[in-house]
């Protein structure tokens, strides 16, 4: 029907912005007692709306790309999605700890991406506030699920009584809600992208 067509396109013109293919991977231990862990990597081209979205929440990118796409650099995204062993979208002390771990394994992978992209601009949001991870930030927050919509043909659920008490989570293919994921944006070449990332999660 009109609506699966519809899908259908939306899915074709994510997997064309498609630069790096899921992979798997593994990302190096946070702190003691954490082994690492896999997760899943890809990298794409931002679509319009993303550019403008970092554009307004990451200060630092604005003297790098232009909202409009007219701009020379092309941004790139990083998506970095960590199985986790509990079901996020339940809420407890176990979630909490484990929110916390992913986090500190995916700022270190992030921190040693951008110091190897070099001149290239390159910066992580925290998926815990929506601002950038290193650079200054704007009083816009940034959507990691509505990045990962824009990019991947990934579904979302809806968790929450509705309003304002309500967000949505997203749903991996294979994981399902039991997943962490998180961003990276650069303006570095694809060649470079690739080369960066397999060494950080090989």
């Amino acid at each position: 029907d009109a609506v699966a067509h519809a899908r259908e396109q939306r899915d074709d013109a994510k997997r064309e912005r498609t630069l790096l293919a899921p992979y798997m991977a593994t990302l190096s231990a946070a702190r003691d007692g954490d082994a690492g862990g896999d997760v899943q990597v890809s990298v794409h081209e931002a679509t319009p709306r993303v550019r403008r979205e970092v554009h307004a929440a990451f200060v630092d990118a604005r003297a790098h790309i232009e909202p409009s796409g007219r701009g020379e650099a092309k941004l790139l995204v990083v998506v970095v999605f960590q199985r986790t062993r509990s079901d996020l979208v339940a809420w407890g002390d176990e979630q909490a700890n484990e929110k916390d771990v992913m986090l500190e394994r995916f700022a270190a992978f992030a921190r040693a991406v951008v110091a190897d992209v070099g001149e290239h601009y390159a910066d992580a949001s925290d998926p815990c506030s929506g601002h950038p991870l290193i650079g200054a930030a704007s009083n816009t927050l940034l959507s990691d699920v509505d990045v990962c919509k824009a990019v991947l043909p990934y579904g979302t659920m809806q968790v929450g009584t509705g309003g304002t008490g309500s967000c949505s989570i997203l749903s991996h293919p294979q994981w399902s809600t039991c997943c962490y994921p998180a961003l990276l944006f650069t303006t570095a070449p694809i060649d470079v992208v690739k080369e960066v990332v397999h060494r950080h999660a090989p």
